[in-house]
């Protein structure tokens, strides 16, 4: 999967938050984690996007996976019940990194 972390929207008040060094005590064990992951350069990885996608509170219950030619459905769908959606990322062919996800601008 490739994961597109300038689609990832973040809640107002997250950047200043996560500058200030404010997470939960589960997030550096994510960090960990994370470090598996193929990112394009150093700089995504310190991304605010990147802190949101390792903080548990903001992550998994929140992403759900579509196929690719039902996502602008989905997408109105959610907007008639007055609700948020946004396509951050798409299913690829792995590279040779041997990472499950690959983390892009």
């Amino acid at each position: 999967a490739a994961l597109s972390l300038s689609k990832i929207p973040l809640l107002p008040g997250f950047v200043e938050l996560a500058e200030a060094g404010v997470e939960s005590t589960l997030a550096p064990a994510n960090r960990e984690l994370a470090a598996r992951m193929t990112w394009n350069s150093d700089e995504l990885a310190t991304a605010p996007q990147a802190t949101a996608l390792c903080d548990p509170q903001t992550s998994g219950g929140l992403l759900i996976a579509v196929d690719g030619d039902n996502a602008k459905a989905i997408l109105g769908s959610l907007s008639e019940a007055d609700m948020q959606g946004q396509v951050i990322g798409s299913v690829v062919n792995a590279d040779n990194s041997g990472s499950p996800l690959r983390i892009e601008k």
